[in-house]
């Protein structure tokens, strides 16, 4: 199946289901200006727009000093980046149970007492984590392609432009002391949709590997 005819059954809520007419309608997918994906760029009526996932860093437990170089370091980013960028979260329940019963291996396998006592707390604590519907999060930035208006701009134009954006939008990330995933892959990128428009559905699957 199609990159875009996985994404549009998934879109549909209906797993399994076939792929709607064009005169059935998809309400979610008709509202959508999307062309398709390519190289992990997503192709739309309007623009071009890469993705990237920024790894957040818990400013709480840095110092003073390193919280304000972090804060200059960003503030550098936006100078540097004289680009329009957009941020967004993907929050969802996170599923722990693969993580505890991997614990829970190491606890039977462990030899020295005091290791299995610290791994049998870690374990009860993410089980109460678990317990408590911990939710897991995921930090996106989308940098669409700036093209002159009413000019669309070759392909190969923009994703030359958007690789330069993103490269140097990751080595600023990274001098705050955050890790950016960037992959120009469909995958990628199709599964960063799926989870920006079914949340609900994106907990329990995943995008299937999709045709290169």
């Amino acid at each position: 199946m199609e990159t875009l005819d996985i994404l549009k059954v998934l879109m549909s809520g209906k797993k399994g289901s076939k792929l709607p007419q064009a005169n059935e309608g998809n309400s979610i997918w008709d509202a959508l200006p999307i062309k398709g994906l390519k190289n992990g760029i997503l192709l739309t009526k309007y623009d071009y727009i890469a993705f990237m996932e920024v790894m957040p860093i818990n400013l709480k437990l840095r110092s003073d000093r390193e919280q304000n170089y972090v804060m200059e370091k960003y503030e550098e980013l936006l100078k540097k980046i004289r680009v329009p960028f957009y941020m967004t979260t993907i929050s969802k329940k996170a599923d722990l149970k693969e993580h505890i019963s991997y614990v829970e291996k190491l606890v039977e396998t462990e030899e020295v007492e005091a290791v299995r006592e610290m791994t049998l707390e870690y374990r009860d604590f993410v089980k109460e984590a678990a317990r408590k519907e911990t939710v897991k999060k995921r930090f996106i930035v989308a940098i669409p392609y700036q093209q002159v208006k009413g000019i669309e701009a070759p392909f190969d134009e923009a994703e030359s432009w958007l690789h330069q954006i993103c490269s140097d939008y990751e080595d600023a990330m990274q001098e705050c002391g955050n890790e950016i995933k960037v992959s120009w892959d469909n995958q990628f990128t199709a599964q960063i949709l799926f989870e920006l428009l079914n949340v609900k559905s994106s907990e329990r699957e995943r995008i299937p590997r999709l045709e290169s």
